[in-house]
């Protein structure tokens, strides 16, 4: 593909060099020939920066009236070995995910530097002769810059594993991110003097720009950016392939430094996907009771299975229906938020949103499994008349940490989707809350009312638990 600089075309560098009286005319007019390409004859042209803070590169000295051009002049040699490609490497984030890390894939490397049907490539320049001088295009075969063969993966995973990061492989099978990373720019020089009494050591310099693309479990995109990588091995005998790859080993560290891709791993491992792929199943299995026991026998571990929600400004309760790490709680509660906070005493915990009902009034929430208890599903609907008792969850905004027991009082319906009123007034209890039967079997769960809420005149609105797991899409099995 073409490259323009100020108007001039330059072709690919593998077609038949221009002629002479073109090239020189290309030199005064593109500084990036000088900075990219590399030396091509022996010359000397000048740089400097004029008033306005515009680089300039000529083979004649800047305006002598312009003053800041020259405090900044300086002439480079085009027949020397060039300037080495620089490139910070950048301090990269500490992967601290520990058990709750959701698997990251390296998906695919790619590039887009060698054009299909094409057996090399001529990525920069070869130096010989004393001092390595001379200059001529360095040629080489595809199988030594084609990234989309697999040979350079380990140098990607292995630059992961040092940083500290954990990235599978290709073939890697459970939920997780993948990330695909590809080569679009690539710069080689080679050093080789080829007589002992030269002035330079044989070596080889690379440098790579990177565009990366990290995508969720449902392939939604959640990061795309770019990357560059260097490694100067000029007079240390580096060989130009192990300079390739320390670039590209670079250029994968540096994604790491990057906030915003850091970031968004972060965000992703707290959403339901990344529970599901540190140790949640993929589908919440209920536990079916059998309308035996009572609650009082069964108490205890109720309220070690009721935890408070907190989203933003609001407070309520939410219930463990399985210890892999999924709980209910109202829709209306956590609005539109992707994550929560559960909350049990001391300990605070990141949840998923991972689906919510709002005409049921039912959200399902996901997390990283922990010392909490589960709780016995009611298979068998209550009635009104029923006694039943309302669990709020500790620290929960108006009736933290209580216990109600009250009665169902009627049956009614809001847009076709079944609820109850019960005796006691809003007052004693938050959204959320669940509502147990005479078993200790878990019967409903509270409403927020959207008409009523907070008003403390009217009676609690409570989802049956059979309508609320098919809202929440659970597996009744």
């Amino acid at each position: 593909m073409p490259i323009r600089v100020h108007g001039v075309s330059l072709q690919s560098l593998s077609s038949n060099p221009p002629p002479s009286r073109r090239a020189q005319r290309l030199f005064r007019l593109a500084p990036l020939l000088i900075l990219l390409l590399g030396p091509v004859a022996h010359a000397e042209v000048y740089k400097w920066t004029d008033e306005k803070g515009q680089i300039h590169f000529s083979d004649k000295p800047p305006p002598s009236g312009d003053k800041s051009a020259q405090k900044s002049v300086a002439q480079i040699k085009l027949g020397s070995a060039g300037p080495s490609f620089n490139v910070r490497r950048l301090s990269p984030a500490l992967d601290a995910a520990g058990a709750s890390r959701m698997p990251l894939r390296l998906a695919a490397l790619t590039q887009t530097i060698l054009q299909t049907g094409r057996t090399d490539l001529i990525p920069g320049q070869y130096f010989t002769g004393a001092g390595c001088r001379e200059a001529n295009p360095l040629v080489l075969s595809a199988s030594e810059v084609d990234f989309g063969n697999g040979a350079f993966n380990p140098i990607v995973l292995g630059a992961f594993a040092d940083a500290g990061w954990t990235v599978e492989g290709a073939e890697g099978s459970s939920v997780g991110m993948d990330i695909k990373g590809e080569v679009s720019t690539l710069r080689v020089d080679r050093c080789a003097p080829g007589d002992a009494a030269g002035n330079a050591t044989s070596g080889a310099r690379a440098y790579v720009r990177m565009r990366w693309v990290l995508s969720g479990p449902s392939g939604e995109i959640l990061y795309r950016g770019v990357t560059e990588g260097a490694h100067d091995g000029w007079t240390t005998g580096t060989e130009h392939g192990i300079a390739i790859q320390q670039a590209l080993a670079m250029a994968a560290n540096n994604l790491l430094a990057d906030t915003g891709f850091v970031e968004r791993v972060r965000e992703q491992r707290l959403s339901g996907s990344a529970v599901s792929a540190s140790g949640a199943a993929n589908e919440a299995r209920v536990r079916w009771g059998d309308a035996s026991g009572i609650f009082a026998q069964r108490s205890s571990e109720i309220q070690g299975a009721v935890l408070m929600v907190q989203t933003g400004q609001r407070t309520g309760s939410a219930v463990v229906i399985d210890l892999n790490g999924w709980a209910l709680t109202s829709a209306r509660l956590v609005g539109n938020e992707a994550n929560v906070m559960v909350i049990a005493g001391k300990l605070s915990l990141p949840a998923a949103v991972v689906k919510r009902d709002e005409l049921s009034d039912v959200a399902l929430l996901r997390f990283v499994r922990n010392d909490f208890k589960s709780i016995l599903i009611a298979p068998h609907a209550v009635l009104p008349g029923d006694p039943v008792h309302v669990i709020t969850a500790p620290g929960s905004a108006g009736a933290a940490n209580t216990v109600t027991r009250t009665d169902l009082v009627e049956e009614e319906s809001l847009a076709g989707k079944q609820r109850f009123q019960l005796a006691v007034t809003e007052k004693y209890s938050g959204p959320g809350a669940p509502v147990f039967n005479r078993y200790g079997e878990l019967a409903g769960l509270i409403s927020m009312d959207p008409v009523h809420a907070g008003s403390g005149v009217e009676g609690l609105r409570m989802v049956p638990i059979l309508q609320a797991l098919h809202a929440a899409g659970v597996d009744l099995r």
